[in-house]
């Protein structure tokens, strides 16, 4: 089978994984800036499980327009931002 992750972040992305039972098995290093990502593999399960997709985002100031990413809501990361 095909598995296809594409990934739109309004905050530049770094690495996106795909996941099968917890092992990741592709990823890709992208472009600093980039805020759009594409990955595909082939893969042939052995065994029922589950598949996840996971993206890396650059290590940056995680603070836009006054609202903070790195805190949580309920305690004073201000409310999402709405683009």
């Amino acid at each position: 089978m095909t598995i296809i992750a594409e990934i739109w972040n309004h905050l530049p992305l770094d690495r996106p994984e795909i996941i099968p039972n917890g092992e990741v098995i592709t990823e890709k290093i992208i472009e600093e800036g980039v805020h759009h990502a594409m990955l595909e593999i082939n893969f042939t399960p052995v065994k029922s499980g589950w598949i996840a997709a996971r993206v890396h985002k650059y290590n940056q100031e995680d603070t836009r327009s006054g609202v903070s990413f790195t805190q949580r809501r309920d305690f004073g990361g201000g409310s999402t931002l709405g683009w």
